[in-house]
């Protein structure tokens, strides 16, 4: 923030993340001895943070890669058995068992690759704002800042629903109508100031960056493959092609886009056979037959999903749970 009576955001920054990664250290630290004998129980020291094996395993390479490239003490041989061809959860736990700071690496790695982390540098209307933001652009130049200035972003949605101001939200122009009020002009004249400077609000930058740090998976449910047609389940007229698309958390599986259809009243029943392709589909590549625990991906984001169809006695079994 810019007032002058606010903590510096650029320490406010650092203690946030030092404080996840204090957190995380400390937790495998006192589990040490125990993960140290047995490596496999050093990825499972990691999913009780609410994080699948997948995401363990991309920030164990990494932190391999990264001790790699720099040389890191314990990468190397040091006399005893040759660590180099092992796994990276048992080369890490025994990298990690010895030396702090390979333990640090790792965690570092983890957090970024679990909690990435876009900043709302809010406030960004005040007075100084820019001298704490380049601040912390400055001491965080490879993390995601975004100066934001919600005040102003709220100010004109305000006054665009009451048609009394032109603007498009995540614009950088903004313009008084006719006949606004005076409390509805000063409040654009303010707004405008922070847009002249910033180019825009920063409300609608920082969500989509924070987005494009783990993006979802868009998947195209569909009832054929050749047409497209979409699943019939929300009875609307006309076989649309692709006239759905669900965003799924990235690694969804195949169990659970059918989920989401049926939640979403496009099919029912248990699943049968799921088949999938890429949107643009290599000729001559068939599509390929998917079981449930697949992950979905481009190759498979349209995907087929045929289900069985509910007996009459189940739908009433149903109705009368609900009601």
């Amino acid at each position: 923030g810019g007032g002058e009576k606010t903590n510096d955001p650029v320490n406010e920054i650092g203690w946030v993340r030092a404080e996840i990664h204090l957190w995380v250290f400390s937790n495998l630290l006192a589990k040490r001895p125990t993960w140290r004998k047995r490596p496999a129980r050093l990825v499972s020291m990691f999913t009780g943070y609410g994080c699948p094996p997948h995401l363990v395993e991309t920030a164990m390479r990494r932190a391999r890669d990264a001790a790699s490239a720099e040389a890191a003490p314990g990468c190397k041989n040091t006399g005893g058995p040759q660590i180099d061809c092992l796994d990276d959860s048992t080369w890490l736990s025994l990298t990690a068992g010895r030396d702090s700071r390979q333990l640090h690496r790792l965690v570092a790695h983890f957090i970024a690759t679990r909690w990435p982390i876009a900043v709302a540098l809010n406030k960004a209307d005040c007075r100084a704002a820019k001298l704490h933001i380049d601040a912390c652009i400055a001491k965080y130049p490879n993390r995601v800042l975004v100066p934001v200035a919600a005040q102003a972003e709220v100010a004109l949605l305000a006054a665009r629903a009451q048609h009394a101001c032109e603007y498009q939200l995540g614009g950088a122009y903004a313009k008084a109508m006719p006949g606004a009020s005076v409390a509805a002009r000063a409040a654009v004249q303010a707004a405008s100031e922070v847009l002249r400077q910033w180019k825009s609000t920063g409300a609608l930058d920082v969500v989509s960056r924070a987005v494009q740090l783990r993006p979802p998976t868009l998947v195209f449910p569909v009832a054929d493959i050749a047409s497209l047609a979409p699943l019939a389940g929300t009875g609307d007229a006309g076989p649309m092609p692709l006239r759905d698309c669900i965003l799924m958390k990235p690694r969804s599986t195949v169990a659970d886009v059918c989920d989401a259809c049926k939640r979403a009243g496009l099919c029912a029943g248990e699943l049968v056979r799921a088949e999938g392709q890429a949107v643009i589909a290599t000729p001559g590549v068939p599509t390929r037959v998917m079981r449930k625990d697949d992950i979905v991906d481009a190759a498979s984001a349209i995907l087929r999903v045929q289900t069985t169809k509910k007996a009459e006695w189940q739908k009433h079994a149903q109705s009368r749970h609900i009601g």
